[in-house]
């Protein structure tokens, strides 16, 4: 069992007081999930197709690309690149979704003060923090303002008024690879990318394992629902929540006779939320990829 007091700041009428705080820090994904690297990748992916290529009783001396069980060549050869390592390059796709040192900020400035018959708080907020995911982040402001008046010796006011608004930056890193509204896991997206892809090409083209990638779908590679750059990086793509919230009290206190006050109290606690998502046709969905090495064009998907 446990035991919560809340109490609400108010001013001091004996002095006058300005107060500014503030704070930041950065955060990281604590521990990556380690991936293998381009060689071990590769090594890999010619022992698996090798044993399956034996399994079904496959001429030994049959050279990659050759291979064909059941009118299909697929996880029984390795891309045609494999056989020139030195010229496949060696990426980690984590690099190119997660943020190093996100940085996360907090902001508060108070005053408060007043006479003898009036005093007053007043305070603002401002939070941001950067999300671990590229083009993610949460923003939040406060404002709160406390009131309370002495109009005789026998009759006391006050009120309080706390608005806020908050906006948080989303993307799909939750659940299945293939979330309910055709974008792709960020992170399960990246997470299946080999090594010997590079994300983006010097022409601003996206790469990897979607459709249309013949040398690698063909040889057993599975297609993911999307690339996890495009909704990272197109300025066009839009997925946020926002809250909007109003929480306020006022009191007013009489005394009737000695030892004897009529207290009475308001409050309302107003709370708008809104989540708003916008996926422009330059970003790829479930099969249907755009701006891409295999598909340039991007106005495939509406």
């Amino acid at each position: 069992n446990s035991v919560s007091l809340t109490t609400t700041k108010k001013g001091n009428a004996a002095q006058s007081r300005l107060d500014v705080n503030v704070s930041t820090g950065i955060q990281d994904v604590p521990q990556r999930i380690e991936m293998l690297g381009k060689d071990d990748h590769i090594k890999f992916w010619k022992e698996v197709t090798a044993a399956n290529w034996a399994a079904v009783g496959g001429n030994p001396n049959t050279p990659n690309g050759q291979r064909v069980h059941n009118n299909s060549k697929s996880m029984v050869n390795y891309p045609a690149m494999y056989d020139n390592p030195a010229t496949a390059p060696d990426v980690d796709w984590q690099d190119w979704i997660f943020r190093n040192n996100a940085l996360v900020s907090n902001v508060q400035a108070s005053a408060q003060g007043g006479t003898d018959k009036i005093r007053y708080f007043v305070s603002g907020n401002y939070f941001t923090q950067d999300g671990i995911v590229k083009a993610t982040d949460f923003k939040r402001y406060t404002a709160r303002v406390n009131l309370d008046a002495t109009v005789t010796k026998n009759l006391r006011v006050g009120m309080s008024l706390s608005p806020s608004y908050s906006k948080e930056n989303r993307r799909w890193t939750d659940g299945h690879i293939n979330s309910g509204v055709l974008d792709a896991n960020v992170i399960l997206s990246a997470l299946v990318q080999p090594p010997t892809i590079v994300p983006k090409t010097p022409a601003g083209l996206y790469d990897g394992i979607m459709a249309g990638n013949d040398p690698f779908l063909s040889v057993g590679y599975a297609a993911t629902a999307g690339h996890p750059l495009q909704p990272l990086e197109d300025p066009n793509y839009k997925w946020y929540e926002e809250g909007f919230r109003w929480l306020g009290s006022a009191y007013g206190e009489l005394d009737i006779i000695k030892n004897l006050t009529l207290r009475s109290t308001f409050g309302f606690d107003s709370r708008n939320t809104g989540n708003n998502k916008y996926r422009p046709s330059t970003v790829s969905r479930v099969s249907n990829p755009v701006l891409t090495v295999w598909q340039p064009n991007p106005n495939v998907v509406n």
